[in-house]
């Protein structure tokens, strides 16, 4: 058994179904004496290795399954798995519990700057829309995990730029609250269950609400 990886290796007898998601293409270092002098190669071929034994693939799957399913774990990078096996990034909750936020006085100075860009661009006759993307921790916000049940959720990043968009009368469109708004009437979900980013059904969706929401402003500028 333990064999098995290295003539699968080798000689590739079993045909392997690739992992799915962003996979960089690497192929193995060529020799030179140089690289091979200061350590650079056998970095690079150790690297490979790892990232191409045999049955790598299917060993992947094997120990995801049981960190998933036994342990309640996710191996990916700063994703959280939440009530009812919900994925989340721990980012984004830390965002919308308020536990980290920007410094208001840096959003401030970002508004302004884009007061100032915005009254340039009317110059020109092109508006410009501030676009307020949908977060899976409001939608799920009942899924979020038992951790951060301690935690009591503050004024946050959302909050605070809404104010000044407000504030300082900048048209936006608001697809976090859509979201959360539609939730109960729509057939399917907007987030998938065990995903963190919205599916290509709702970014379809927010594409066309966008195009609509522009069609809405009278005399801009589109481009494609």
């Amino acid at each position: 058994m333990l064999f098995l990886p290295i003539a699968q290796s080798f000689f590739g007898f079993y045909q392997s179904n690739p992992l799915e998601g962003l996979q960089a293409k690497e192929e193995f270092p060529k020799f030179q004496y140089r690289s091979w002098i200061e350590g650079e190669y056998q970095k690079n071929a150790e690297r490979y290795i790892i990232d191409n034994f045999g049955f790598r693939n299917e060993l992947l799957r094997i120990i995801n399954s049981i960190d998933f399913k036994l342990f309640k774990f996710a191996n990916s990078n700063k994703v959280v798995i939440g009530k009812d096996n919900h994925l989340f990034f721990d980012y984004n909750i830390e965002r919308y519990l308020g536990i980290v936020k920007e410094d208001e006085h840096k959003i401030d100075s970002l508004m302004e700057l884009t007061v100032e860009v915005n009254k340039k661009l009317k110059e020109r006759n092109v508006e410009l829309i501030f676009v307020i993307a949908p977060s899976n921790a409001y939608y799920y916000s009942d899924k979020i995990p038992k951790q951060y049940s301690n935690f009591e959720k503050q004024k946050n990043d959302y909050d605070n730029y809404l104010e000044r968009l407000e504030k300082h009368n900048i048209n936006y469109i608001d697809f976090n609250k859509w979201f959360v708004e539609i939730k109960d009437t729509v057939s399917v979900n907007l987030f998938p269950k065990n995903g963190t980013h919205y599916s290509e059904f709702s970014s379809v969706w927010v594409a066309d609400s966008l195009l609509r929401y522009m069609g809405k402003i009278k005399n801009i500028n589109t481009f494609s």
